[in-house]
C-alpha cells in the first residue's frame, strides 16, 4: 500500500506535458511520435525520458528496433497516468472557447525583427480571429526566463542559439541561417563574387556591428556573437546596438559589415532607402543555422488560451519563409 501510494505521488508531482508524454511512448511505442505530437526536438524528448526515469527509478521503455517496449513498471503506471490525464483535461476543458469573443492581452518578449519576419502574418490573423484582444510585444534581456514563470510574459520568440532551463518549453518555428551583410558596392561582395564564399581571412579588414541586447559586460541573453563569423582572433567591432533596425542606415554608409538571420537580412536588404545586400556566409564554427522558435514557461501548458495563442503562432510563423 505504500509503494502504490509513493508511486501515486510521484505521478501527481508530474507536469501535464510529463504526463502526456508519457502516455504517447506507451501508447505509439515510439519517442519519435511523441515528441513530433508534442511539438519538440528528439534530443528534448530524450532528456525527459531520462528525466522520467530517474523519477521513477526504472527504465520504463526498453528499445526494441523499431520499437520501445514498456516494462512491468510502466505497465503499472500507465493506467494511473490516464486517469490523472483525464481528470486533468476535465477540470481544464472550458465550455466554450470562442477566440472572437475574448478580451485579453497577450504579452511577447521579441527583438524588434520579429514583426518583419515572425510575426508578419501572425498579427493579422491574430486581431482578425480576437478583436478584442491586445497583443503587447517586450524587450529581452536577462530577466527574460524570471518573467515567464512570473506571468509578466505569455511567451517569447528565441532563436535556438540560446539554451533554455528545464521549466522552459520550446516549439521550433522555422530553420534560419546567417548571412553577412554589407553596403552595394562593398569590396567584400566582389570578393564573394570572384571565389564564390567568403572566408573569416576575407572578413578581417573590416569592423562588424554588434547586435546585442546587453552591454558587453554583462549576461549575454540575445547576442549575435563572434563565433559565428570567426574560429580564431576577433572582428573589431565597430559599434554595438539592440536594434536589427538600426543596421540599414548604418552598413549603407559605411564599409562595416553585420552578421544577421537570414530572413532578416533578405527583408531589409530589400529596403530601397538603404542600399544593402546580403551575402551567404557559412561560418567554419559550426553555427551556421539554427531554429526560429517560441517559448514559454511549463505553468502555462494546459491554460486553453494560451494554447490557442501558441497554436496561432504554429500554424502562421512556420510558413514565414
Amino acid at each position: 500500500m505504500k509503494d502504490a501510494l509513493s508511486q501515486f505521488r510521484k505521478v501527481l508531482s508530474l507536469s501535464f506535458f510529463d504526463l502526456k508524454f508519457f502516455k504517447l511512448i506507451f501508447e505509439n511505442r515510439s519517442m519519435t511520435a511523441a515528441a513530433k505530437s508534442l511539438d519538440i526536438t528528439v534530443s528534448a524528448a530524450s532528456h525527459r525520458l531520462s528525466s522520467l526515469r530517474e523519477t521513477f527509478d526504472d527504465v520504463l521503455f526498453v528499445r526494441s528496433q523499431p520499437n520501445m517496449v514498456p516494462t512491468s513498471k510502466a505497465h503499472e503506471l500507465y493506467p494511473v497516468v490516464c486517469e490523472i490525464l483525464g481528470q486533468l483535461e476535465r477540470l481544464t476543458a472550458p465550455k466554450e472557447f470562442n477566440p472572437h469573443s475574448l478580451r485579453r492581452t497577450f504579452r511577447v518578449g521579441c527583438v524588434d525583427n520579429a514583426l518583419l519576419t515572425v510575426l508578419r502574418r501572425f498579427v493579422e490573423k491574430f486581431y482578425e480571429m480576437a478583436p478584442h484582444c491586445h497583443l503587447e510585444f517586450q524587450p529581452i534581456n536577462k530577466n527574460l526566463f524570471k518573467r515567464l514563470e512570473e506571468g509578466k510574459l505569455d511567451a517569447a520568440i528565441l532563436p535556438s542559439i540560446h539554451e533554455l532551463p528545464p521549466n522552459i518549453r520550446e516549439m521550433f518555428l522555422y530553420e534560419n541561417a546567417f548571412c553577412l551583410c554589407v553596403r552595394k558596392g562593398h569590396p567584400l561582395t566582389e570578393t564573394h563574387r570572384r571565389k564564390g564564399e567568403l572566408t573569416p581571412e576575407d572578413l578581417r579588414p573590416f569592423k562588424r556591428v554588434v547586435i546585442s541586447h546587453t552591454r558587453q559586460t554583462a549576461e549575454q541573453v540575445y547576442c549575435i556573437d563572434e563565433r559565428r563569423l570567426a574560429t580564431d582572433a576577433p572582428l573589431e567591432a565597430a559599434l554595438s546596438t539592440p536594434y536589427f533596425l538600426t543596421v540599414p542606415p548604418i552598413l549603407a554608409k559605411s564599409d562595416f559589415i553585420a552578421l544577421l538571420p537570414r530572413d532578416t537580412a533578405e527583408t531589409l536588404s530589400s529596403w530601397p532607402e538603404f542600399p544593402i545586400e546580403a551575402i551567404p556566409y557559412t561560418p567554419p564554427s559550426g553555427y551556421g543555422s539554427y531554429y526560429t522558435r517560441l517559448i514559454w514557461h511549463e505553468r502555462t501548458d494546459q491554460d486553453v488560451e494560451l494554447q490557442w495563442f501558441r497554436g496561432l503562432f504554429s500554424l502562421l510563423a512556420r510558413k514565414a519563409l
